[in-house]
């Protein structure tokens, strides 16, 4: 009797609850009932245990999310569901819901705390790995569930300032077997390039924990500590040729407080400006913007960006660090469900500058990195040298959920402003310019860095062209360059 009357109540609760969302003298228009989530879900429930079938509560609700709803569903949680037939002439698709759906996952959920050998089972891995499986299926690597830890790694890594090993992590697809393995870039003068890992070194384990096939935002959680702890990273690293076979060794990384200058700058011979873009975080922008004034008041005659191993991050930095270089127009342009969005130029970032520009990439600089090379590179403001950019071609919308956790979804593609789709191809340089060899014989320090000094040429050369003058060469040992890919 207790759940006929829970069942009872819960339709009832509905109707009631409907009657201060009609707007009164408003014939023929369908009732709104406002449900949160939770009680939908014991609608549910109560309905299978009194045996009523799923398909009998199903005519009284109609759930009707138009693109505006669907903002508000993400805001506050509500499902809007309507009791009735929807009006004929309204532009709002509506569909009957398969709630069997529900009741197949609540009874799996049942079957599994009745009859799994373990009795004391971890009932919230329980449900993210019900979620984690919901967005898998979407077949979209970018998609992904995020747990409050994660979340807040999230989070911090924006900020710029973490204990951890200092380093940028990646996905690549292994040839052999298709899996998605992780891929780390050490940051110079951290603790990971002090231990010795090199870049393009792929992460085996973690502790002993396997990480093939391992989200980098769970393989980012687990990497980052407390201060002056360890973790030791058993990694495989490619021979010099293709013919050489892989070595595996273990890597024991001391964390440390890791703050990560979004930008690095300096004034090569010649009066060239070289800046490094490590990270489109929240203070790329600013970071750039002094860079450049300061290399500017020295005397500026050429610019290089290096974007070289910057994984990307937020899409208004993107936008506003393209605006430094375009002075007008599309910037990016992104296609979603909602329509198509030009993005352009931010006309107060705009620098004016009177010199040429090369931006240097490599198959590590992947999403607001491709939109500030593409964008350059379509509106023919400067040359790119390297290799093919990553090619993450899309964008996500990072929504909070209420366990503190949250969901990165896939809501658009971008193309450059020529309508290139940068998806899995990338950014294809105007000239490629491969990365030197590792020589385990020799320094970091000594190893040549050929885009720079194909960048460096291409600016004499312009430079030449403009004052009338004979293109120089600079040596590589005479360059002031600390970075050394």
């Amino acid at each position: 009797m207790a759940v006929v009357a829970c069942y009872i109540s819960l339709v009832s609760g509905m109707l009631t609850d409907n009657s201060t969302e009609r707007p009164a003298g408003r014939k023929g228009e369908p009732m709104v009932l406002r449900i949160k989530v939770p009680q939908l879900l014991a609608l549910l429930v109560c309905a299978m245990t009194l045996g009523v079938g799923v398909s009998t509560v199903t005519p009284i609700i109609r759930v009707t999310l138009s693109d505006r709803k669907a903002e508000r569903l993400q805001a506050n949680g509500d499902l809007i569901v309507q009791a009735g037939r929807t009006d004929a002439n309204t532009t709002t698709a509506s569909h009957e819901p398969d709630l069997r759906r529900w009741e197949m996952l609540y009874e799996v959920l049942d079957n599994i705390n009745k009859h799994f050998v373990r009795t004391k089972l971890d009932q919230r891995e329980i449900t993210y790995g019900a979620v984690r499986g919901m967005l898998r299926a979407l077949n979209d690597k970018y998609t992904r569930f995020l747990t409050p830890e994660e979340y807040d790694e999230f989070r911090v890594k924006n900020e710029g300032e973490f204990f951890g090993i200092g380093a940028q992590i990646f996905t690549e697809e292994d040839q052999k077997t298709g899996d998605e393995v992780l891929v780390i870039v050490p940051i110079e003068d951290n603790p990971a390039a002090k231990a010795g890992l090199k870049s393009g070194d792929w992460i085996m384990k973690i502790d002993g924990k396997p990480a093939r096939g391992m989200a980098v935002q769970a393989a980012v959680a687990l990497i980052r500590g407390k201060l002056g702890s360890k973790v030791i990273l058993t990694i495989q690293r490619k021979g010099m040729k293709p013919t050489d076979a892989p070595t595996t060794q273990e890597v024991s990384v001391v964390r440390d407080k890791i703050v990560i200058p979004a930008v690095e700058a300096k004034l090569l011979d010649g009066g060239i400006g070289w800046i490094e873009l490590k990270d489109f975080n929240e203070k790329a922008d600013k970071e750039l913007e002094r860079a450049y004034q300061q290399l500017k008041a020295k005397g500026l005659n050429g610019l290089i960006l290096d974007l070289r191993n910057d994984p990307g991050g937020l899409l208004e930095v993107a936008i506003n660090v393209a605006s430094r270089f375009v002075k007008s127009g599309p910037v990016v342009r992104t296609e979603g469900r909602s329509g198509n969005e030009d993005h352009v130029a931010e006309t107060d970032k705009y620098w004016n500058l009177k010199v040429p520009v090369v931006v240097i990439i490599n198959k590590y600089s992947a999403s607001a990195s491709e939109i500030v090379a593409g964008a350059i590179q379509d509106k023919k403001l400067g040359k790119v040298v390297g290799e093919a950019s990553y090619g993450k071609a899309s964008v996500q919308l990072l929504v909070k959920l209420k366990n503190g956790g949250a969901m990165a979804i896939t809501t658009a593609r971008y193309l450059t402003p020529g309508g290139r789709d940068l998806s899995e191809k990338g950014v294809m340089p105007d000239v490629l310019v491969a990365e030197s060899p590792r020589d385990p014989s020799k320094p970091e320090a000594e190893r040549k860095d050929l885009p720079l000094e194909k960048a460096l040429e291409l600016l004499k050369q312009e430079i030449a062209k403009a004052g009338g003058g004979k293109a120089t060469t600079t040596s590589a040992a005479s360059r002031p360059i600390k970075l050394a890919l």
